[in-house]
């Protein structure tokens, strides 16, 4: 092609100017090198080009793991494709392992930065959800259940807001953390209200057994001087 005559044209000029007679073995070896080089540039570029579409779809730049995985399957398979009908002679494998160890360098760059994008947006969906969580701590729910239908409306909300592999780890360290505290929380309060109620009870049982020992003692006590007289 063009972009290779120009190429095999330099190798001669350049090999002219430095005294030396042309060997057209060797600019050619040097032309098909330089094309399979720029064959691996062209392909890594696509490769590139097809994970930024995937992130694109979402203006948050975050998208799943698997979803990222995916488009970097098929976008290797597009990049190798064009690789094939840039480069060309017979050393080809070489410069394909070129492609494949550049796209992977590529997607761990773009796994890592898609990590970061996703702590942090899944930080910023936490905050008003902490910040409702606190507000029902005033309100002061009395319940697990009650907690349990709040906590869950929350954990739509996360979900319907929160993107990329740092979702569900997100997720569970708000529900172990401040969701669980306040668990407790209710737990321990309903625990001593049950404990209070059962004392009540108790005290309640006793007293009212006292006053029927009482009301026995009197009876007996009458029952006594009655006997006495007769």
């Amino acid at each position: 092609n063009g972009h290779m005559f120009a190429e095999l044209a330099h190798s001669y000029v350049a090999a002219i100017n430095e005294g030396v007679v042309p060997t057209i073995s060797t600019a050619w070896e040097s032309v098909v090198a330089a094309e399979c080089r720029r064959a691996v540039q062209v392909a890594l570029a696509q490769f590139e080009q097809g994970l930024a579409a995937a992130f694109s779809e979402h203006p948050s730049r975050v998208i799943e793991a698997d979803a990222l995985h995916k488009a970097a399957r098929e976008s290797i398979q597009e990049a190798i494709r064009i690789f094939h009908t840039i480069a060309v002679g017979e050393q080809t494998g070489a410069f394909e392992g070129d492609v494949f160890k550049g796209a992977h360098m590529l997607l761990d760059t773009q796994i890592a930065a898609n990590a970061s994008r996703s702590t942090d947006l899944c930080g910023g969906v936490l905050v008003p959800l902490a910040k409702a969580l606190h507000a029902m701590q005033e309100e002061k729910l009395t319940s697990i259940d009650a907690l349990s239908v709040e906590v869950e409306a929350l954990v739509q909300r996360f979900l319907a807001d929160a993107r990329g592999p740092y979702r569900y780890q997100a997720m569970m360290t708000f529900l172990k953390g401040e969701a669980l505290a306040l668990a407790r929380q209710i737990a321990t309060g309903q625990l001593e209200r049950q404990a209070k109620e059962a004392q009540d009870r108790l005290e309640h049982e006793a007293k009212r057994a006292e006053d029927q020992y009482a009301s026995l003692q009197l009876l007996h006590n009458d029952l006594q001087q009655r006997l006495d007289l007769t």
